[in-house]
């Protein structure tokens, strides 16, 4: 690689070569004076060239430092700001605690006290080994250990968050490179076997509340913020394709996009960019739409999906609110790998005769097209027993692993 020194060292020696030989034909055309002179203006100018160079070189070494100490400095304050956040949470706990102490008569504090004192302070490595795999699908992956999430019936204090509140949150996180990507399990039906992995961009509000794609992505879109936070999704999940090929892990990743996001330059060149050098990495990421984004999707938006999707990519189209919508929609083609269907509405469809028969010409439509049925929001062993009735391709949902934030950094094989 030529380096700006190097590049320096080849012009001062190709310009001297030059400057010998127009002294040597001026010498010998007009004599010693004129060359004398010549040769000076030479040797003047090759010095203030070299000069510029060198200040240029020393400029642009120290942009470099400074954007390295930028960069070092951003991600330090997200740290600080972080432990920050949690250590002000961990105060409100114990004040709270301390608060509940001293309201709760004495016999039941005594009570609370031996519940806490019969529980197992410590797990040897055997039990935590079995810990940590009730955790994670049949793999050949070690999901990390699970994020405190939301329970499904809980209720995310993000959700009543005000559209000015989300709104800021959504800027911030933005400009400061903020997103907080966290990732869900889709596994092979019926071997459990994890293949993929949904990552989703979430705001963080504070330690241990995040707001969810589905409050702050509306406004995004409003004030055309969802594209910005698509692209720094799609970086991540490049980098990760690449680390994977390093380590030797094969596992797909599905990124939510808009058509918007279609439509984003930066987005576009990144994509394209990562494809022609690691073509062989394209089929490892699934772009996901929604079946309404879809519907309004313009031919040049699709021109430029179908043009992704011959390069390598794949797309997957989720939250199909009526199966038979799909069965003549002729925007549904081989461009597309996977479809995603809602496991709870698939078993009310099931329940009549009619019904079953609807979902088997679905799958056989689908399979027609080289599309993947995969079955979303799976919570319970029923439902999976029901559903591989129908021969469906993937699952996902909770029953598989809840959206985790350590899963989307520290996929790692298991030893």
């Amino acid at each position: 690689m030529m380096t700006p020194k190097n590049y320096l060292i080849g012009w001062l020696i190709s310009y001297g070569c030059g400057a010998a030989l127009v002294t040597a034909v001026v010498g010998f055309a007009t004599g010693a004076a004129a060359a004398g002179t010549v040769a000076g203006f030479l040797i003047m100018g090759g010095i203030l060239t070299a000069e510029i160079f060198a200040r240029q070189n020393s400029y642009e070494t120290a942009v470099k430092k400074l954007n390295a100490l930028t960069q070092n400095h951003d991600r330090l304050l997200r740290d600080v700001t972080r432990t920050k956040s949690d250590v002000d949470t961990l105060k409100d706990d114990l004040a709270r605690t301390a608060h509940h102490l001293k309201t709760t008569p004495k016999t039941e504090t005594e009570k609370s006290f031996t519940r806490m004192a019969a529980r197992p302070r410590m797990m040897n490595t055997q039990q935590q080994a079995s810990h940590e795999s009730d955790f994670s699908p049949r793999s050949n992956f070690r999901l990390g250990r699970p994020t405190l999430q939301q329970n499904n019936d809980e209720v995310n204090p993000a959700d009543h968050f005000s559209d000015a509140v989300v709104e800021e949150l959504i800027r911030h996180a933005v400009k400061s490179d903020k997103i907080e990507i966290f990732a869900q399990p889709i596994v092979k039906l019926p071997s459990r076997r994890l293949v993929y992995l949904e990552l989703f961009a979430r705001i963080r509000a504070r330690a241990g509340v995040y707001v969810a794609a589905q409050r702050y992505r509306p406004l995004a879109q409003q004030h055309t913020l969802q594209a910005e936070i698509d692209h720094i999704l799609l970086q991540h999940v490049l980098e990760v394709l690449k680390t994977n090929e390093r380590r030797g892990i094969e596992v797909g990743y599905f990124i939510n996009v808009t058509a918007n996001t279609l439509r984003d330059s930066a987005f576009l060149n990144d994509a394209v960019e990562f494809l022609r050098t690691h073509k062989h990495l394209g089929h490892f990421l699934v772009m996901e739409l929604q079946y309404n984004d879809l519907e309004n999707m313009t031919d040049n938006d699709m021109a430029v999906l179908n043009a992704l999707s011959r390069t390598g990519y794949g797309f997957s189209l989720d939250n199909i609110s009526e199966a038979t919508r799909i069965l003549d929609d002729a925007r549904i083609t081989s461009s597309f790998s996977f479809a995603k269907f809602n496991a709870s509405a698939l078993l009310n469809l099931s329940k009549t005769l009619e019904g079953e028969d609807l979902i088997s010409e679905l799958r056989r439509t689908l399979h027609k097209k080289n599309i993947n049925m995969v079955i979303e929001k799976v919570e319970n062993e029923f439902e999976v027993k029901e559903l591989l009735d129908f021969n469906v391709d993937y699952g996902e949902g909770w029953l598989f692993g809840k959206p985790d934030f350590e899963m989307a950094w520290k996929l790692r094989k298991s030893a």
